[in-house]
């Protein structure tokens, strides 16, 4: 059986307390591995704060980005 996923819904955005973000980032405080630590931290704090979807993150580029922060 083949879905025709251009015509469906979005699942609804789950929609997390602070409590549980901060949780998250604490979580990630813990792990050994610094680089490993830093980008999850960066990932939750980006979705979280931003509103973008995973998949707007995913596909992200330096070239996405303005400001001064790129330069």
């Amino acid at each position: 059986m083949v879905h025709d996923l251009s015509t469906a819904s979005p699942p609804p955005p789950i929609i997390l307390k602070r409590e549980q973000i901060e949780d998250m980032i604490k979580y990630c405080e813990r792990q050994y591995n610094r680089e490993v630590w830093f980008r999850n931290k960066l990932i939750i704090e980006t979705l979280a704060y931003t509103g973008m979807r995973i998949w707007e993150l995913a596909r992200l580029n330096v070239e996405d980005l303005r400001g001064d922060i790129c330069m």
